[in-house]
């Protein structure tokens, strides 16, 4: 799942996403829009605070195969 559905799922905005996460707002809405990917903590902090709803696989979807592997 995104970041961007599970947020709208719960409700959430990117303030208090971050303020869950630990993170400033401008570094959830970042990775909301896909404009970059979270460093490999804050992805299992941030499958953590949505019980894993949103794995780091979750962000790299779409990947051109050779840069996937």
């Amino acid at each position: 799942m995104k970041l961007a559905d599970y947020l709208s799922q719960e409700g959430l905005n990117d303030a208090e996403f971050a303020s869950q996460c630990g993170v400033d707002r401008s570094t959830i809405y970042r990775i909301r829009k896909e404009q970059t990917k979270p460093t490999p903590a804050l992805m299992e902090e941030i499958a953590k605070q949505t019980g894993g709803l949103v794995q780091p696989n979750d962000y790299f979807d779409g990947l051109p195969e050779a840069e996937a592997a």
